[in-house]
């Protein structure tokens, strides 16, 4: 359980600047015509402040550093601290699910203590950590992230035996299942191949995956039709391989997976293994396998599978991802402030259909029980929408489970990554989980509603 830090600082306010209108009276002489009435001495004397003044300044310049006075400049190129030399000193700790408020900065000019402020809120990452606790999975992270800015607002870990000495958060290693129809979505819709309207025939049922089905397809008595967003809702693995084999094709589908994060250092201040994809261009079973999320081969971590969200919740814009809010000298001075850079995936539209189809998840999909008298109370006007997972996986071994998604209140936004990973029996499912979540964070604009 992460320690709990007070996130606030005080801070520094800008002053803004009142500027007068220029003078409309005609200037009828230049300064040097004109002539001082007062005595000589009196001059002289009047020159003096300036004298002294002007003498102070070159002595500060003499004795400090020029960055040291350019207050305006990088942080980076004053303290010489940039966002790797604190992820590699946090890192490790962060792995093992140790959040450290002081840590050793080994820069490249010196070697120095700081004290490290996180995005985390305490409030709502106990909450998580009480949650989970309460129904007690094997295992189980959520991670909640904010799309606009890309602060980390809650990292949870849990393993009900102690048996990981590791941040479920942070692992890369669950399969990331029916997340990747997130992915196909995308680059079907964004290509120009695919809208949330659009008609495909299938057979089989909605969780299997056969070649005949996929590679062989014959419409009979049984084929049935239905949308993309349908299909996308209810997690139809045969509709989302036949797209990946013959709509969207091997290059395409790579090519946004590697977009999305895939087979890359994901963008955060702290390291995190990649996620993986693992199919070959020249087999068509293994796209069908990759775009319906039907293999292991696919990986992803919690915090890679919150930034799914994050992009289509922000419209198609990835702000990259940031534990660390800020982090201070020992002795006051502010050596570092994330700048998170930010990055268009994808256009606003496609980003606005991705939503039409998760929201079709929560309404009337697969986490459409879990959100089934969601709508009815105080989150009425709550825009919520998500994708949902599930295999059995090796790393950790059970049946893992997803629920990747996002909560709009029109004033704020979320977006959230639940997994959970049994054994043999169910406790509680992600959905549900991340419903709590959604349910907590907008709990103020709720009741003041």
């Amino acid at each position: 359980m992460p320690r709990k830090h007070n996130p606030n600082l005080p801070r520094g306010y800008g002053h803004s600047q009142s500027y007068s209108r220029p003078s409309t009276q005609p200037i009828y002489a230049r300064s040097s015509d004109r002539i001082d009435p007062r005595p000589l001495s009196r001059r002289i004397l009047a020159w003096i402040p300036k004298l002294i003044l002007a003498g102070v300044v070159l002595v500060a310049f003499s004795l400090y550093p020029e960055s040291r006075l350019e207050t305006s400049r990088d942080f980076g190129e004053v303290w010489g601290i940039q966002k790797h030399h604190l992820s590699n000193s946090i890192s490790e700790e962060i792995i093992a699910n140790e959040f450290p408020s002081i840590v050793t900065i080994n820069s490249d000019q010196s070697n120095f203590d700081a004290i490290v402020h996180y995005n985390i809120k305490p409030d709502l990452n106990s909450f998580i950590d009480d949650t989970i606790a309460r129904y007690g999975p094997d295992y189980a992270a959520v991670v909640v992230l904010q799309p606009h800015t890309g602060r980390i607002l809650a990292m949870s870990s849990f393993v009900k035996d102690n048996s990981l000495n590791h941040n479920l958060a942070v692992h890369s290693g669950f399969p990331a299942a029916s997340l990747f129809k997130i992915v196909t979505a995308a680059a079907a819709i964004d290509t120009g191949v695919a809208r949330p309207g659009s008609i495909y025939q299938y057979n089989g049922k909605n969780s299997s995956l056969y070649k005949s089905n996929v590679l062989r397809h014959k419409t009979n008595k049984w084929t049935r039709n239905t949308s993309l967003s349908k299909a996308f809702a209810l997690s139809i693995n045969t509709v989302f391989g036949r797209i990946g084999v013959y709509d969207v094709g091997a290059e395409t589908l790579q090519t946004y997976a590697d977009v999305f994060g895939f087979n890359r250092p994901v963008p955060v201040d702290f390291s995190i293994e990649s996620s993986k994809t693992g199919f070959h261009s020249g087999d068509e079973w293994s796209i069908a396998e990759a775009a319906s999320g039907y293999t292991l081969d696919t990986t992803i971590s919690p915090v890679h599978a919150a930034m799914l969200a994050s992009v289509i919740a922000n419209d198609g814009v990835l702000v990259e991802p940031s534990l660390i809010d800020f982090a201070v000298d020992t002795s006051g001075p502010l050596l570092y402030k994330s700048e998170p850079d930010s990055a268009r995936v994808f256009d606003k539209k496609t980003s606005d259909e991705l939503r039409v189809l998760m929201r079709a998840t929560v309404k009337k999909g697969s986490a459409k029980k879990h959100f089934r008298t969601f709508f009815r109370g105080p989150y009425v006007n709550l825009d919520v929408g998500g994708k949902t997972g599930s295999l059995t996986g090796h790393n950790p071994k059970g049946k893992t489970e997803w629920f990747v998604g996002y909560g709009d209140s029109g004033k704020d936004k979320v977006a959230i990554a639940a997994v959970v990973v049994n054994k043999e029996k169910w406790y509680i499912k992600p959905a549900r989980l991340a419903r709590f979540v959604l349910e907590e964070y907008f709990k103020h604009e709720a009741t003041q509603g």
